[in-house]
């Protein structure tokens, strides 16, 4: 028994260990280029292939390596929603919604004129997401926003809901924590984006911790980022 026990405590470890290193990869990605959002798929296969030589420095195996990076996947929640496809298709639906409704409410009250530096951003990021076509509009949405921004702020609390649920103030703390820097990540493109992006995020963090997987608001976000995009 103490063998299982020790294996379990590994396992333990190497998960957290796993899920950690993704996430400050996808951090790596993301903040270099935070100001307009433009986040390129090369910069992103680097940074995992990384991730992965960091696997293979610390395990010190391929085998191992690769059951690090697997742990870690699913730590940060890269698995089947616990709530079935077929009732996280309707809970992405709502989540767009939600995000379209507040995102409506924001800019009604908020219609003020951006500033040069605001306008900039703006201008950088809808230029990338449309130089293009429809397949580099939809690899921006996805890939290239949606992938990375979600590993690095719905990580974390996927991180904590699976691994630090049984300290009380964890899983509230990093939430709250990353719904905050969340929507000030965007305040580059006006404060109205900050409250429209942090209400989104909101929304974004419920869906995952109801579903215990990052696929939903991986998907909710990208679809959000398609529309946005197809609108102008």
């Amino acid at each position: 028994m103490g063998d299982g026990r020790s294996r379990d405590e590994r396992d333990y470890r190497v998960s957290i260990r796993g899920g950690i290193l993704i996430i400050l990869a996808a951090f790596a990605v993301v903040y270099p280029m935070n100001s307009t959002g433009c986040y390129q798929i090369p910069a992103i296969a680097a940074a995992f292939i990384v991730v992965f030589a960091c696997a293979l420095l610390s395990e010190r195996t391929w085998r191992r390596a690769c059951a690090m990076i697997s742990r870690g996947a699913a730590a940060v929640g890269f698995t089947r929603p616990a709530t079935g496809w077929a009732m996280t298709a309707v809970l992405i639906a709502i989540a767009w919604l939600v995000q379209v409704l507040l995102m409506a409410g924001v800019l009604a009250f908020d219609a003020g004129e951006l500033t040069m530096a605001q306008q900039e951003a703006n201008d950088a990021r809808t230029e990338a997401a449309t130089s293009g076509g429809l397949v580099g509009a939809l690899a921006f949405s996805f890939i290239s926003t949606a992938l990375p921004e979600e590993l690095v702020f719905r990580g974390p609390v996927l991180l904590a809901q699976r691994y630090a649920s049984h300290r009380a103030w964890v899983l509230p703390g990093v939430t709250v924590s990353v719904i905050v820097r969340f929507g000030l990540a965007h305040y580059k493109i006006g404060w109205g984006n900050v409250i429209s992006a942090g209400s989104g995020a909101a929304v974004l963090t419920a869906l995952a911790l109801r579903t215990w997987s990052i696929w939903p608001p991986i998907l909710a976000h990208g679809i959000f980022n398609a529309a946005i995009v197809a609108l102008g």
